[in-house]
């Protein structure tokens, strides 16, 4: 994550690096703007008990 914060990071080319979509990285570097790494923890731990 610290990477995609550099001025001239390439969200892509990370995204491809860690094997995941450009929407998933950016949403994930939203998140981390946010909330900082706690907003990186995975949510689907919450979804599950909402249900």
């Amino acid at each position: 994550m610290l990477k995609a914060l550099e001025p001239r990071a390439n969200i892509s080319e990370l995204a491809r690096e860690h094997g995941i979509s450009r929407k998933t990285a950016y949403k994930w570097l939203e998140r981390f703007r946010e909330r900082g790494v706690v907003g990186l923890e995975d949510l689907s731990a919450d979804l599950t008990a909402r249900r």
